[in-house]
């Protein structure tokens, strides 16, 4: 089995500010940039591009926040040796999608144990799953089958991925019927534990 893992979230950090040489112009300027940017709690997706057009995650942007990067903006004038200048931070948030894929052997059989008061020994439940299919074909699942553990008169039905799951169980030996609409009732015997608890049918 494997396992994507998501993407992290950086924080870009933008100072926006304007050059002109009538200080009016320059509140009136920021005041339009900081209007226009507010009415955008995510970058719209027709604005996006590469591999940003194709994910799957919202990117949410805040606009004149005090909790950006650039907290101070008097450091970040100071440091390019210029004079103080208003401006407004924007600070957009990006998935990076680190390709990263974990691989591990796929679990069908869980042990739940619980353990009572003193003198009363551990309760085993045992939870397990298993997909239906076409015989020779593991590809072609059979979605809606009812399967049913007859010794116990437990019933669950299959998912469009053709799999099903029991909870609940004790170790044994079981005897599954599965049924799909128009075929013929199929039985088999199931231990538990088992490496698989698929069914062809």
């Amino acid at each position: 089995a494997s396992k994507t893992k998501p993407p992290v979230r950086v924080d870009l950090s933008y100072l926006v500010t304007v050059w002109t040489n009538d200080m009016s112009d320059q509140h009136r300027l920021l005041g339009h940039i900081l209007a226009t940017l507010s009415r955008y709690q995510e970058i719209p997706q027709e604005l996006l591009h590469g591999n940003l057009a194709n994910t799957i995650y919202p990117i949410p942007a805040m606009t004149a926040q005090p909790d950006g990067v650039l907290r101070n903006s008097a450091d970040f004038w100071s440091a390019l040796d210029n004079q103080l200048k208003p401006s407004i931070s924007y600070v957009v948030t990006i998935p990076v999608d680190l390709s990263i894929v974990l691989e591990a052997p796929e679990v069908k059989t869980k042990v739940f144990r619980f353990r009572g008061d003193a003198g009363q020994g551990p309760e085993d439940q045992i939870q397990i799953s298993g997909t239906v299919y076409r015989k020779g074909k593991p590809e072609d699942v059979v979605p809606e089958a009812i399967v049913l553990v007859k010794e116990l008169q437990m019933t669950a039905t299959s998912d469009e991925e053709g799999q099903f799951v029991f909870s609940k169980l004790a170790l044994g030996s079981y005897t599954f019927e599965v049924s799909v609409p128009g075929e013929k009732r199929q039985e088999l015997l199931v231990t538990i534990p088992s490496a698989k608890y698929d069914i062809e049918l």
